[in-house]
């Protein structure tokens, strides 16, 4: 799987590639409060005020929320990669945006994302728990 295939229809490290304005992403956010941006602390948006226990919670028992997600790029097409966007890159996704979770072997899922939906693209690379994060939930991408 981390063979890269390159063609004319766009780069993947999973030997599958996005159609059209889509991206393959690998949803590794699992509800930080407080992430990295450009090697910076980013205060991440979140709203855990919903479903039928939102009064029943506590400071310590919260849900992530609906908010956006970061994701690593996984497989990309011509479109996204006229606008930037690689295959690997940090990327963070527009709420609720991505698409619902599909195998991608066993244990592993992926999404799937328009390009127009991707808020921005973080040049600033990974660190080293999103690594960690990422070499566990999607072995042999970040090589």
């Amino acid at each position: 799987m981390s063979q890269d295939i390159d063609n004319k229809n766009g780069e993947t490290v999973i030997n599958a590639r996005a159609l059209a304005k889509d991206i393959l992403v690998g949803i590794y956010d699992d509800g930080e409060k407080i992430t990295r941006l450009g090697g910076k602390p980013f205060w991440m948006p979140y709203d855990d005020s919903f479903g039928p226990d939102a009064m029943k919670r506590d400071a310590h028992n919260s849900h992530p929320g609906i908010r956006p997600r970061f994701g690593v790029v996984l497989s990309t097409s011509p479109y996204a990669e006229k606008l930037g966007v690689n295959v690997r890159d940090k990327v963070l996704l527009d709420t609720m945006k991505w698409s619902r979770g599909f195998p991608l072997g066993i244990g592993m899922k992926c999404w799937r994302i328009k390009v127009d939906d991707i808020l921005l693209v973080d040049n600033g690379g990974f660190d080293a728990d999103e690594t960690d994060r990422i070499n566990e939930k999607f072995p042999g991408v970040l090589v």
